[in-house]
């Protein structure tokens, strides 16, 4: 909602308390962990947007290669998101 209103920074906030609470969390279900990574992954590419969005491309290169990182199949989707 922050970042299709144009409020970048505020988006970026919201994205970072959804990245904090998801690294407190523990799975332990193997089929688990294919959500979690997904949402990790969906939450680092709208940070990546946000961060292009505020000209700040090497801190958004950054979190691409960690998505990446997690699964080589999601460049399509990389590609997408970011356009």
């Amino acid at each position: 909602m922050f970042f299709k209103k144009g409020e970048v920074d505020k988006a970026l906030e919201k994205y970072g308390f959804g990245g904090l609470f998801l690294s407190c969390l523990t799975i332990k279900e193997e089929g688990d962990k294919f959500s979690f990574l997904r949402l990790a992954s969906n939450i680092l590419l709208n940070m990546a947007a946000c961060l292009l969005k505020k000209e700040e491309s090497l801190p958004a290169g950054h979190l691409c290669t960690v998505v990446l990182e997690f699964n080589l199949e999601d460049v399509k989707e990389l590609v997408q998101q970011l356009s």
